[in-house]
């Protein structure tokens, strides 16, 4: 099942959303992060750096590579955004 934030929602008025992300950004003590999914935003977790809310993108240039050339170690490479940075790309 595909779940969104609500500011994935406010974003594209979709009209509804699953979880609200600044809750789980609430959650988590500076440093840390919280594998969440958001799947309008293609995120993969939200963290708190220093009180700044950032989203975990898959880093697929670097999964590709990973895969294709058996470069790297295992686990997912990663990459952060702000939330701010994300929502600029849907502002009109």
């Amino acid at each position: 099942m595909a779940d969104y934030s609500k500011q994935y929602d406010e974003a594209v008025g979709m009209g509804f959303h699953d979880f609200d992300l600044m809750d789980k950004f609430n959650e988590c003590k500076s440093g840390y992060y919280l594998p969440v999914i958001c799947e309008g935003f293609g995120s993969i977790g939200v963290m708190n750096d220093q009180g700044v809310c950032k989203l975990a993108f898959v880093d697929e240039e670097a999964e590709n590579n990973r895969l294709h050339y058996g470069t790297g170690g295992k686990g997912t490479p990663v990459i952060w955004k702000t939330l701010d940075e994300v929502l600029k790309k849907y502002k009109k």
